[in-house]
């Protein structure tokens, strides 16, 4: 056998192996891109997933907000009518607290902030003069009828009146822009 014949069966073989070796290369770079296609896949529907959670948490922090306010807003709506604070309070028939602040503050701000920072200003400044006007209340329960005359107690209720008559406001205000953010945010 000639020296060409033994170098052409040697590149041959070379060749042969070349080929089996591009094979298996191709081979395993189509497993790696299938694999890295289901990847892909299961990430893209773990975060519509993750989307979906985090809008429905929106939605039921807004629910939350909005019947947070509504309540809050009929028991301010208790102690309106005219006189009604003061005569409670010259006949000592004052609760002994007065839940104008809802149990559910934080997590309502909380949400109110993912809405806007405004926002949530606006809501935590209503619980704000809600506190100060059970503040109010509370010094007038404490206070000795006896000791006190009935200007004592109509002065302090007005005062009262008026803390409560700004939370409302506010409160109405905030009801109204959850309501144009939500119509807002379904037209973006």
């Amino acid at each position: 056998m000639s020296f060409n014949a033994v170098t052409v069966v040697l590149l041959a073989a070379i060749t042969f192996w070349y080929a089996k070796s591009a094979k298996r290369q191709a081979e395993a770079a189509r497993q790696q891109a299938s694999a890295a296609q289901q990847q892909a896949t299961a990430a893209s529907a773990t975060l519509a997933t993750l989307r979906q959670q985090m809008e429905d948490t929106a939605e039921i922090g807004k629910t939350v907000m909005v019947a947070s306010i509504d309540s809050t807003l009929r028991r301010i709506e208790e102690w309106e009518p005219p006189g009604k604070l003061a005569t409670a309070a010259n006949q000592g028939a004052l609760p002994y607290s007065i839940a104008w602040v809802p149990a559910n503050e934080v997590y309502v701000i909380e949400s109110a902030r993912r809405v806007s920072r405004d926002f949530a200003l606006r809501l935590a400044g209503a619980f704000d003069y809600l506190r100060g006007a059970a503040e109010i209340v509370n010094g007038m329960r404490m206070a000795e009828r006896g000791r006190v005359g009935d200007d004592f107690f109509r002065y302090r209720s007005g005062q009262a009146i008026e803390l409560l008559s700004h939370a409302k406001a506010e409160l109405q205000r905030c009801r109204t822009d959850i309501y144009n953010y939500s119509r807002d945010a379904g037209t973006t």
